[in-house]
């Protein structure tokens, strides 16, 4: 059984962030003029799978229909076969549907899309994993971008940037297939292009603590390792990472865990759960993604969370980026991208914070770690790290 979590319709983004790497979908595009190495299906049908011009990038795109329930192909598609990837790894696709009104379904990869007809100038859908829906939103008449981002434990369907669903399933893809299919006499077509199934290296390990140890976190500052700990009662899991109490005197006036990358890279996707353990108490969390330069910090680049004791924390990258943003009573999720150009993009539980630009472009390492504000401060757990290019 799959298991589901709520859905949203929250905008993702004011501009269109995707992942960057080599896919390992071969001609993509369709830029070689063929199908190859598509492999049309079924095997009756497969004029019913061409390469066409109208496409979303380059010269040649794929079209796929029209479908008909007799006289000609109840469903048509094209497969490939690859190496099995497992998350976390980003598989887009942009889609066309060429007859707007028609009643009928299509998909790529675990998201199949059920459209129910024109809403005003839009289309109407559902999507599916399986037999279940998970989510419901509109395409335009004209291309769309369609992203899955996967993660271990889960996975967003994002529709020209808005996020329709998020499934609680962790997905290993061994074949991508496009396809169309009508349940009624006579269906339409669609149009595929720019097929991306990109993987993304984990630059975290242990970022959900199930070890049930920190390593390879470290407890920082030495002085307060004992403020540093793992719970339970975690995001995913069992485990989770406790940091805190903070207190001006006879306690750590700061704490956290910090973990070094592998390697050093200057594009971040990151995404957390974090709990404000006690609501009431003025204090500070941290992210700060770092540089170390000669074995010791350099730049260090903070994100901070000020708790205002009444459930909202101001946001601060440098300076006051947004205030009174409210947090949920228990965990809430948060994705930080800093792209090329160095500009910081931040969302809370799925809603578009804002965007700064910084200076710097080589990290190496994060950080996560509470302060006091007051003399007494609280406690802060994270959970589900994990940080991609």
């Amino acid at each position: 059984m799959i298991a589901l979590s709520v859905t949203w319709t929250e905008a993702l983004s004011p501009v269109r962030i995707v992942s960057v790497g080599k896919s390992v979908i071969l001609n993509g595009g369709f830029e070689a003029g063929t199908l190859d190495p598509w492999v049309p299906e079924p095997s009756a049908y497969v004029d019913y799978a061409t390469i066409t011009v109208d496409a979303y990038e380059g010269n040649y795109c794929l079209a796929l229909g029209p479908t008909r329930m007799a006289h000609g192909a109840p469903w048509v598609g094209v497969y490939q076969d690859i190496t099995p990837v497992s998350a976390p790894f980003a598989l887009t696709y942009a889609l066309k549907k060429v007859s707007p009104a028609t009643l009928e379904r299509a998909g790529a990869g675990p998201i199949t899309f059920k459209f129910t007809g024109l809403l005003g100038e839009m289309i109407a859908f559902t999507a599916y994993r399986g037999d279940t829906a998970v989510g419901s939103g509109t395409m335009t008449k004209d291309w769309n971008l369609i992203e899955i981002k996967a993660r271990p434990a889960d996975f967003d369907l994002i529709v020209n940037g808005t996020k329709i669903a998020t499934v609680s399933e962790g997905l290993t893809l061994g074949r991508v297939e496009l396809w169309t299919a009508t349940d009624e006499y006579i269906g339409g077509s669609f149009l595929f292009d720019s097929v991306s199934l990109i993987e993304e290296k984990d630059y975290i390990v242990n970022g959900g603590f199930e070890a049930g140890t920190l390593d390879p976190w470290r407890p920082v500052p030495s002085a307060y390792v004992d403020y540093v700990k793992l719970v339970h009662d975690g995001y995913e899991g069992s485990y989770c990472l406790e940091c805190g109490p903070t207190r001006a005197a006879h306690g750590a006036t700061w704490c956290g865990a910090e973990q070094d990358f592998n390697e050093r890279i200057n594009t971040v996707n990151l995404s957390l759960a974090f709990q404000k353990v006690d609501a009431t108490i003025k204090d500070i969390a941290g992210i700060s993604v770092y540089g170390v330069i000669g074995g010791r910090f350099g730049e260090s680049i903070g994100l901070q969370l000020w708790a205002q004791g009444d459930g909202t924390v101001d946001v601060y990258m440098d300076s006051l980026l947004a205030p009174k943003i409210p947090l949920k009573s228990g965990w809430n999720t948060l994705r930080l991208v800093i792209d090329s150009a160095s500009y910081w993009h931040l969302w809370i539980n799925d809603v578009f914070i804002g965007s700064t630009v910084r200076t710097y472009g080589l990290y190496d390492g994060l950080r996560l770690w509470t302060a006091h504000a007051e003399y007494v401060g609280g406690s802060w757990r994270f959970d589900a790290v994990s940080l991609t290019k």
